[in-house]
């Protein structure tokens, strides 16, 4: 509960009440139910307003099979929820242009949001595992699949996103070699 202790800070000082309750996922869950979601951690997820998540994995659980890996844990959340935007923030601090390895004029200023899909593409694809070539060397595949309702709804985020700012979106893909990016 450390990553806690910043929001009850605010929430003693703005007089706001919340309610937090802590439960397992990713490494945790596989300690103490054999499993990265536990059934309960995705019920009590769904009936919460906001989840905070914190890390999930670490080495101890590398050489687990898939199923059985913190990860696992963290795509059937966002299933499950049916989160499927992630936005990430990248701005540089003005306090920090001069520790920067790039030239000031090149990031200074910087200020940009990454608009991710995260439930559909290559994680959910299928098929997917391991196998061998016919050369009998041993292969990993996955299957980038999207569907029409999955690109409308992240277009969607990164339109509404961009409008909200500056007003201008890129669409980074690679269409010139990915049948799947030529959708977008």
């Amino acid at each position: 509960m450390e990553g806690l202790t910043v929001p009850y800070h605010w929430c003693y000082i703005l007089g706001i009440e919340f309610g937090f309750k802590e439960m397992p996922v990713g490494g945790a869950a596989l300690d103490l139910a054999g499993v990265p979601l536990p059934d309960e951690t995705l019920s009590a997820a769904k009936q919460s307003d906001a989840v905070l998540l914190g890390a999930i994995g670490g080495y101890k659980w590398d050489n687990n099979k898939k199923l059985l890996k913190p990860e696992t844990g963290l795509l059937q959340l966002r299933e499950g929820l049916k989160v499927f935007a992630n936005l990430r923030p990248a701005s540089v601090l003005p306090q920090l242009e001069d520790a920067l390895t790039l030239k000031k004029e090149v990031a200074g200023g910087v200020d940009l949001m990454v608009v991710r899909e995260l439930t559909g593409g290559i994680y959910f694809g299928n098929p997917r595992g391991f196998g061998t070539n016919e050369n009998g060397e041993e292969i990993g595949f996955n299957t980038e699949v999207y569907a029409t309702h999955e690109i409308d709804r992240i277009a969607c985020i990164a339109f509404e996103t961009a409008r909200k700012r500056r007003g201008k979106l890129c669409s980074v893909d690679k269409a010139n070699v990915l049948e799947v990016a030529s959708q977008f």
